[in-house]
């Protein structure tokens, strides 16, 4: 698929030249048209009550899990964006 080979035949395959021969496959056009469509989804709200709602769920998930043994909470900068990544003693990385 995708432009990976440049010629088959029946007794031989040609590879295309690089880059292209290292991308296999069917281009994402699913999901291209599924971020367009969630973009236009997106853009339909107002972006600080979009921000507001994001850090109220990050608070909430936040107070919910800090006090959990063996839990380490990870980036707690001021100010950064609603990803809460954590890691649990005894858990694999």
């Amino acid at each position: 698929g995708g432009e990976m080979i440049e010629i088959v035949s029946r007794d031989r395959v040609t590879y295309n030249t690089a880059p292209h021969k290292f991308e296999a496959g069917t281009p994402p056009i699913l999901e291209a048209i599924g971020l367009g469509a969630a973009l236009d989804w997106m853009t339909a709200f107002d972006h600080a009550d979009v921000k507001a709602h994001e850090d109220a769920l990050y608070a909430r998930a936040y107070e919910g899990l800090r006090g959990v043994n063996g839990l380490t909470i990870h980036g707690e900068t001021p100010h950064k964006g609603a990803v809460l990544a954590f890691s649990l003693e005894g858990a694999h990385p």
